[in-house]
């Protein structure tokens, strides 16, 4: 079975945040033909038989999925998890240690450039 992400977009009352009245929902199909045959069943399942919404079961409530617009679906070849705290402590320790470089290289151009006005005592 392929996965697949299905991002519905809804008729918004809301005008105050982005990304208002969309929905991303991950299902698993055989074929992407398979994948829109269930989001078509999904939306089409009536309000008393919540089992016959398959994947969409406890995502949308029924007023939610008779007031879709629209649904594009994505057929998933690869993910990966990206530990973003870990990513950021990262940049942040090369940030730190570009500075000191930098500083480095700044007190010991100045280094030289005293030394050679005023004479090395070392």
């Amino acid at each position: 079975m392929t996965r697949f992400l299905v991002v519905c977009e809804g008729h918004g009352g809301c005008d105050y945040s982005i990304g208002c009245g969309v929905q991303v929902v991950e299902i698993k199909a055989e074929s992407m033909t398979d994948a829109i045959s269930r989001v078509i069943a999904a939306v089409g399942a009536d309000e008393d038989h919540e089992k016959d919404r398959g994947d969409f079961s406890g995502t949308f409530d029924h007023g939610e999925m008779n007031s879709l617009v629209a649904c594009t679906i994505y057929a998933i070849s690869e993910s990966k998890k990206i530990d973003l705290d870990a990513e950021a402590k990262r940049i942040e320790r090369e940030r730190v240690a570009r500075h000191q470089r930098q500083t480095t290289q700044t007190e010991r151009a100045e280094y030289e450039r005293l030394a050679k006005k005023y004479g090395r005592t070392s």
